[in-house]
């Protein structure tokens, strides 16, 4: 699978992984299905009241856009084609992409998606070095797999200003591997995908077993293990980064 390292404004280098052409070819034909009942459904009733052939054209076309932009907007660089592949939208540097690059991406989406049939969209992710469209290009966007994704989310990292505003409560963890981290992270994000019994159980050995080799008291975290796994992670950005 084709990495893509993202290095932050706080110097965090994120790796993740490139979403494949097929994933986002799949990703657009279930997004081509939502919006061809739209259109369907709106083109049965303007052809009723003798709406022209052009103009159903035009407004089929404005569906398309507002159908991207809007879902992009409201569900963090995601359509409900991507949400269902597992892919998303974010910038070069890390960030999350604004209106304008979100703009920039389905306008063009048009020319290359739609009215090329996609036949655009798939020469320029072909020999792209980072799978990117030309409405990636231009908009400074990758589209990356959320499912795989194992390094630090960028919540994480965004909620760290700089060194100055954050002191590390568990200084000791730069002494742990980054697999270590890795492992933590998954856990964590297991528990919050999957909050059973199970998972809780994985989350208390885990904290139970760093709490020995970190010297931390347990009874101390014991209520809220979670918590101090999550603490954990940040404090290991801040030291290492």
């Amino acid at each position: 699978m084709k990495p893509i390292e993202i290095t932050t404004a706080h110097n965090v280098t994120i790796e993740y992984e490139l979403a494949k052409w097929i994933e986002r070819l799949l990703a657009q034909i279930i997004d081509l299905i939502f919006i061809g009942i739209i259109i369907l459904s709106l083109s049965l009733a303007m052809g009723s009241v003798g709406i022209s052939g052009t103009m159903i054209i035009v407004i089929s076309s404005s569906i398309f856009l507002l159908y991207v932009l809007v879902q992009e907007i409201l569900l963090d660089g995601q359509t409900w084609g991507k949400k269902i592949m597992k892919i998303k939208v974010i910038k070069l540097n890390g960030n999350r992409p604004d209106i304008n690059n979100y703009f920039t991406r389905a306008f063009l989406a048009l020319l290359e998606n739609y009215l090329s049939t996609g036949v655009l969209a798939t020469i320029f992710i072909f020999f792209s070095d980072k799978n990117q469209r030309l409405g990636d290009m231009l908009a400074g966007t990758v589209i990356i797999r959320v499912a795989t994704s194992n390094k630090f989310s960028l919540d994480d990292i965004l909620e760290i200003k700089s060194l100055e505003e954050y002191t590390p409560t568990y200084p000791q963890v730069k002494n742990l591997a980054e697999k270590d981290l890795l492992i933590i992270k998954n856990v964590v994000d297991q528990a919050a995908n999957y909050p059973n019994k199970a998972h809780i159980g994985v989350v208390h050995e885990l904290a139970k077993k760093i709490c020995g080799i970190l010297e931390v008291d347990y009874a101390l975290i014991k209520k809220k293990p979670i918590n101090f796994l999550k603490t954990l992670i940040k404090d290991f950005v801040i030291l290492t980064r």
